[in-house]
């Protein structure tokens, strides 16, 4: 998934650009954003809402989990699952067989920002 950022902005903040503050009886422990594109899928669906935990901008274990960096020149979001290689690079899977899984070495891993572990998806109906 990726969601371009408003480029112009300088003091923009990620966290208020996409994510909600969580329902009050998560406390801030709960973040959530709605999915856009088709890379997660089956696993999440376009315009899905995902819960994210805070992981302390650590990958430590395999999971699905949000996270921005520049991309073409623009701070961007994106959920992907994520293998921590040996080497402290993290691989980058996308559940969607037709995106091919890419490598982060460990010098461009410290340049992400990582927002959490995707815990849940909410599917999201419209009425129009």
């Amino acid at each position: 998934m990726q969601m371009s950022l408003l480029q112009n902005k300088r003091d923009f903040d990620i966290q208020s650009a996409y994510f909600h503050e969580s329902v009050e009886q998560f406390g801030a422990r709960i973040k959530t954003c709605q999915m856009e594109g088709d890379s997660m899928q089956p696993t999440i669906e376009p315009h899905e809402i995902v819960a994210i935990t805070e992981c302390g901008n650590e990958i430590t274990a395999e999971g699905i989990y949000a996270y921005s960096c520049l991309f073409w020149g623009k701070e961007c979001l994106f959920i992907k699952r994520v293998v921590p290689l040996d080497n402290g690079g993290l691989r980058i899977i996308h559940d969607n067989p037709y995106y091919h899984p890419f490598d982060f070495s460990p010098d461009e891993v410290s340049a992400l920002t990582i927002h959490g572990k995707v815990v849940a998806s909410i599917k999201v109906r419209r009425f129009s």
